[in-house]
């Protein structure tokens, strides 16, 4: 894999599938220490531009006011309706109990690789900064398994973080 026929996404448009899984897969491969991170970045990132470019103010605005249990089931329809940009031509499936469920089969970013560790940190991010910033309330969100480690599906859980979680010493 290489990336000189890769054109990076310049934040106008929807970008080729092919493209992104070719980025993600390149970075894995070359950068295998750094990779997670850059692509938890990118996912943050991603998940800025979505609420601030995607998301209508109004919907933010209810998002944040209504009770959380309600904003998760809004939000994790809204995620399901054009699954397809966060996934491609792979299919998103989601559900809510204790912890959000969301499930992606055919997961173009990690189709033919395999790991012995989840590999899609990038959805991983998306997801939990989308709960995160839309909620106004600490998400976090946890890759449980991974098709390049042999599942049927990349399935992410998304719970909130605990205040004592997210402070390091």
């Amino acid at each position: 894999l290489t990336l000189s026929n890769v054109k990076l996404p310049t934040g106008d448009c929807m970008v080729d599938q092919r493209d992104v899984a070719a980025v993600h897969q390149t970075l894995a491969i070359t950068f295998p220490d750094f990779a997670p991170g850059i692509a938890a970045s990118a996912g943050k990132k991603t998940a800025h531009y979505i609420c601030a470019n995607r998301i209508p103010a109004p919907a933010r605005t209810v998002l944040r006011v209504v009770p959380t249990a309600v904003g998760v089931q809004m939000l994790t329809k809204a995620i399901a309706k054009p699954a397809w940009t966060c996934c491609g031509t792979g299919s998103l499936t989601t559900g809510v109990r204790s912890t959000i469920r969301l499930e992606i089969k055919d997961n173009p970013v990690v189709e033919g690789r395999t790991s012995d560790a989840p590999g899609c940190h990038w959805h991983a991010a998306v997801f939990g900064e989308l709960y995160t910033k839309l909620l106004g309330k600490p998400f976090k969100t946890k890759e449980v398994a991974c098709r390049a480690m042999g599942a049927s599906a990349c399935t992410f859980e998304v719970s909130r973080a605990k205040l004592l979680e997210r402070f390091t010493i």
